[in-house]
């Protein structure tokens, strides 16, 4: 990756020798274009209604930005406030330090946890103006359960966390996130998404922890704060469209029906390393399933426990009949896996879009993956004989119009002989075998027709 740092310089300090605001030091090899391209994101505004002072360098905002930009490409920008201009000896003066052409596998996670790293540069030291490229990126640092417990332990945090995990798990990647929130509060709440959510689910999140002018950000999820919130509000822009929104300091938040148990449950449990530990180990089960649609981590995180079989939907059968994988893995999990296996064959078949998917599921789960069965809690006899019943043409009579209520009482309790008592359908006569001879005399009565009109062809018979 190529560097690149941004601050006010004085006469001959920066790269063309000019004073005021220019690139200090930059790697050799950038273009013109592209460093022009580049520093229209490294400029760095104190909150509006900022009070200037000797103590503001200590409180300004700082800004760690992923984006995805569409001149330059994927850059990292890291900003601080410095405080006077050594020039002008104005307030406003910021050191910007940018990284250029950032690999994809350099995701959000790692990028988070270089916040407030020593390897930032945040002050011009009078250096070269010249730059290697950086070829290693610094470690993470390890959780710190002690500053989780203390974040944790603030409301107004609680629910920015619960925000952010649930708008992550319930937006597109097409979808803003946007907040309203101190900047250290942003970085934390970004840091725990990353560590919790499986890869897949994030995608290639980007996002920046301050920005003065949000709406015109290049990130998925960005955040403005103030200096003194009160009265303050974001757009309404922000809250409505291809947006959702949080602003932490007025409470006021998108309102959406959707909601997370996931989310829910994270903010409780940040000062326990015990319980934090598993859900680091649901997110490596989410990475074994490969779980590409966010959705799909709540929803296995849901069926995932004691009693969480009544959170299956209606909707939720499409997605795990999608996903197959995912669909096994929340029958065996879950604690009522019978019942849970029963539901999701009930709306599956009695969907005329998902039936053929549910048919073929179910087949392949009852005839050909006996081992998959047996870890099924709660797979009675009678749950299995209910299943292959409503697998039956009987069954299909009810299925084919979408009759719940009756493909639910269609099968009855085995009686003492195992069998299953399957009622006929009032849609459907139910098929009765034919007796052996019938077909006998009617193979009969063709051979004796066949061999009068053999005999009267050849003129055997008398005239």
């Amino acid at each position: 990756m190529q560097q690149l740092y941004y601050t006010s310089c004085r006469t001959g300090r920066s790269v063309g020798g000019n004073s005021g605001f220019h690139v200090r030091a930059m790697s050799p090899g950038l273009s013109s274009e592209t460093v022009r391209a580049a520093i229209r994101y490294a400029s760095y505004f104190l909150p509006t209604d900022t009070v200037l002072g000797a103590e503001t360098t200590a409180t300004a905002p700082i800004r760690l930005a992923l984006l995805d930009t569409p001149d330059v490409g994927r850059i990292i920008c890291h900003s601080v406030y410095l405080g006077k201009d050594p020039l002008t000896g104005r307030y406003g003066n910021f050191f910007s330090h940018i990284l250029l052409d950032v690999p994809p596998k350099l995701q959000a996670g790692r990028v988070i946890g270089a916040w407030k790293n020593d390897f930032w540069k945040i002050s011009d030291d009078d250096g070269e103006t010249d730059l290697p490229d950086m070829t290693r990126w610094p470690q993470p640092p390890a959780l710190d359960f002690r500053r989780m417990a203390a974040f944790a332990s603030i409301e107004m945090n609680r629910k920015l966390l619960t925000f952010v995990l649930t708008a992550l798990l319930n937006t597109t990647k097409d979808q803003r996130i946007l907040l309203a929130a101190p900047a250290e509060s942003v970085a934390i709440c970004v840091d725990i998404a990353t560590r919790l959510l499986p890869e897949g689910a994030l995608g290639d999140l980007t996002f920046s922890t301050y920005e003065h002018e949000l709406l015109g950000c290049h990130a998925r999820l960005a955040a403005t704060t103030w200096d003194n919130p009160a009265g303050r509000s974001l757009p309404t822009s922000a809250y409505t469209g291809s947006c959702v929104a949080c602003n932490v300091f007025d409470g006021r938040r998108t309102e959406w029906p959707m909601s997370s148990a996931y989310a829910e449950v994270v903010p409780t449990i940040l000062a326990s390393p015990e319980r934090f530990q598993q859900l680091l180990e649901f997110k490596t089960r989410c990475e074994q399933l490969q779980l590409q649609d966010s959705g799909l981590v709540d929803l296995v995180f849901r069926f995932e426990g004691k009693d969480r079989m009544n959170g299956l939907l209606a909707e939720n059968a499409g997605l795990l009949l999608k996903y197959e994988r995912v669909a096994r893995h929340c029958i065996v999990r879950c604690q009522g896996g019978g019942d849970f296996l029963r539901r999701l064959a009930q709306w599956g078949l009695c969907d005329a879009v998902l039936h053929t998917s549910a048919v073929c599921f179910l087949r392949r789960l009852l005839d050909h993956e006996p081992n998959a069965l047996t870890q099924i809690v709660g797979l009675d006899i009678n749950t299995r004989r209910q299943i292959e019943g409503w697998l039956s043409p009987e069954g299909f009579a009810f299925t084919a119009e979408g009759d719940l209520e009756s493909l639910s009482q269609m099968v009855e309790p085995a009686t003492e002989t195992g069998t299953v008592a399957l009622p006929t359908s009032p849609r459907r006569r139910k098929h009765r075998r034919t007796p052996a001879w019938i077909y006998l005399v009617g193979v009969l009565f063709v051979l004796v027709l066949g061999g009068i009109a053999v005999i009267s062809y050849f003129g055997i018979l008398p005239k």
